[in-house]
């Protein structure tokens, strides 16, 4: 299975290079990657999932690929992808006094 996810990773990378993103980070056997359009992230997820990486090493015909888009601004900190108005809405939910009507309006029922 190690040269079937390495291989996987490996394709992963070329593809978001391919369709101009940003490898943030892999977490166990998912990449994180961010893209500057929807149209890119869509067509990245649609080319792995037709070429994953590894189709002839054992173990490929159980691999599964899942992708999960989230539109909205994005930054960087720390090597950890941060989404403002995510972030927004989990200080509002600890009640954070310091979010105010603003962040309340600007998280409230988005997901």
């Amino acid at each position: 299975m190690g040269a079937l996810c390495t291989a996987h990773f490996a394709q992963s990378s070329r593809l978001i290079t391919e369709h101009g993103g940003y490898e943030i980070k892999t977490i166990g056997d998912s990449v994180m990657g961010a893209f500057r359009t929807v149209d890119n992230a869509l067509d990245y997820a649609c080319a792995l999932h037709r070429d994953p990486g590894g189709a002839t090493l054992p173990g490929a015909a159980q691999l599964q690929i899942r992708a999960g888009i989230h539109i909205g601004p994005v930054s960087v900190e720390k090597g950890r992808c941060v989404r403002p108005d995510r972030e927004l809405r989990r200080a509002r939910d600890r009640g954070d006094h310091r979010i105010g009507n603003l962040g309340q309006r600007t998280g409230q029922g988005r997901h």
